[in-house]
């Protein structure tokens, strides 16, 4: 197959029809640069596959703190006052819980709750004509009423490989992107960049790509929604963790919210996408968050043919955009 500059940067298709737009960062984190040089076919799987790291708990918390827009908040386990237990549960923008369901048992006790005594009584009959069905007596107490509480939520360990992986696979598609953007889509073409780009699409294995965060010691607190995250490899067992937590935040008796403004803040907000030519090598960088970072190795054959310290970035928070292209602007089709 013949590549020219209208092949797709990723199956080095022709781009034929009607072109896909693909953004380099995902939009869903607040990307912006974007390009029409990838066929429809690989952007869909790009999407669905490597793109979706944006849904990690992680992401959805730094989306919703940067004030992005989030499908569904991620869900943890929250202490639950009443039933002395752990539930799952959404935790709202002003602190509170939104329970994922209305019942809840724990030691042979049934827990119905509802906005209104009307709605609860309707959810503890249907349950307790279930549970007389199922031949089990059921015993009714009186009603009580709640006052809602703020109640600390515990963050779930997260396998952290699957999201090195697919921030390395991510990385990789947007270094090619980023060349064609800077340097013209035959350099992002070249045979020296084909490895980079089987690894972006089916993710083998590539050497040399490092996943690193690089913010304050953990935990650290994101400041508008005033969660506390515990971040890195292997992690104490929740239980100690759980106790870290309530040593550095402890939690104030009855039900008032804890003050965390002790932990360390996630410093800042900030996407870059830049060629570095450094001791180590050349190589592209990616950085999500301020905190986030992804250097994937390029091949030095290209050491002469690239624009060494361009970068293009963008302050979420202030809306701010930066960018250096010392090659001024190559023929592209960029939407």
């Amino acid at each position: 197959m013949s590549v020219s500059s209208e092949s797709c940067l990723f199956c080095t298709g022709p781009l034929t029809g009607l072109r896909s737009k693909e953004h380099l960062i995902p939009a869903a984190i607040g990307g912006e640069l974007t390009t029409d040089r990838v066929c429809v076919e690989c952007n869909s799987v790009l999407g669905s596959t490597v793109d979706k790291f944006v849904d990690h708990p992680l992401f959805l918390a730094l989306r919703s703190e940067v004030g992005l827009s989030v499908h569904r908040q991620p869900e943890w386990e929250f202490d639950d006052p009443v039933l002395g237990a752990k539930v799952r549960a959404r935790r709202t923008a002003d602190g509170f819980v939104e329970l994922l369901s209305p019942v809840h048992s724990s030691e042979g006790r049934v827990v119905v709750r509802a906005d209104t005594e009307e709605k609860m009584g309707e959810i503890a009959r249907k349950v307790a004509a279930r549970l007389e069905r199922e031949g089990k007596s059921v015993e009714w107490r009186e009603l009580e009423q709640h006052e809602p509480v703020w109640v600390r939520g515990h963050i779930p360990l997260q396998d952290a490989s699957g999201l090195t992986e697919l921030l390395g696979r991510e990385a990789a598609k947007i270094a090619i992107e980023y060349v064609a953007r800077v340097a013209g889509p035959e350099m992002a073409l070249v045979h020296e960049l084909d490895g980079l780009r089987e690894h972006a699409r089916h993710g083998p294995e590539f050497a040399g790509i490092q996943v690193a965060y690089v913010g304050p010691r953990p935990p650290v607190r994101l400041p508008r929604l005033d969660e506390v995250h515990v971040l890195g490899r292997d992690l104490p067992r929740q239980a100690k963790l759980d106790q870290m937590i309530e040593e550095l935040v402890p939690q104030p008796p009855g039900g008032a919210k804890p003050d965390p403004s002790q932990v360390a803040a996630w410093p800042g907000f900030e996407h870059r996408v830049e060629l570095i030519r450094g001791a180590a090598g050349p190589r592209f960088q990616l950085t999500l968050f301020s905190c986030l970072v992804v250097a994937v190795p390029l091949p030095g054959s290209l050491a002469d043919l690239l624009p060494w310290g361009c970068f293009d970035s963008k302050d979420l928070r202030t809306g701010e955009v930066q960018r250096d292209h010392p090659w001024g602007e190559p023929p592209r089709a960029l939407g």
